[in-house]
């Protein structure tokens, strides 16, 4: 089944990622699973009530897939490639990448909060030639963390600075 996801969404969107499909593939599940607590509506039930209740519309779809393709996590080894983090913090950033992934995965709706937020501060801020992505990322961080001191509490700094490379690396493959 994912197989033909992967198929139906590689003729739309030719440069998908098998992440995004399975993305894709998991919200939709969700989605259609929620839609069947409706399962018991009566025999004689209207179509328009059914159709409203256990259908699913397009712009909800597309929303789906939008937001899977923006919200693709890249490799651990890609992050550490394009940051050019030191070797010492290697680790932190790679004990935060795999809690990113978890939240993107078990906390969908804060995971979906904070990147959006994150995303939003990396349009609004731009990187300074001189500035490495790494420097980059820990200046956002400190603006960031300025407008809200609890933000801070939830999310490290390394947290945070893996989760602004992750963005960049998504938004360069946008743009490519």
């Amino acid at each position: 089944m994912s197989r033909k996801w992967g198929d139906f969404l590689n003729k739309k969107y030719p440069r998908i990622t098998i992440d995004s499909v399975k993305t894709i593939f998991s919200a939709m599940l969700e989605v259609l699973t929620k839609r069947q607590q409706y399962e018991l509506l009566a025999k004689d039930t209207p179509h328009n009530e059914v159709r409203v209740k256990k259908g699913i519309a397009k712009s909800d779809f597309i929303r789906i897939i939008d937001e899977a393709m923006i919200i693709s996590i890249p490799t651990f080894e890609e992050i550490y490639r394009v940051a050019g983090f030191k070797e010492d913090e290697k680790y932190k950033a790679s004990y935060e990448y795999t809690n990113i992934l978890g939240d993107s995965q078990t906390k969908p709706d804060t995971f979906s909060s904070i990147f959006v937020q994150v995303r939003k501060l990396c349009a609004d801020e731009k990187k300074i030639t001189e500035e490495s992505i790494w420097e980059y990322a820990n200046r956002l961080c400190d603006v960031l963390y300025k407008g809200n001191f609890i933000l801070e509490a939830l999310y490290n700094r390394m947290y945070i600075c893996v989760l602004i490379v992750c963005i960049l690396i998504n938004e360069g493959r946008r743009a490519v």
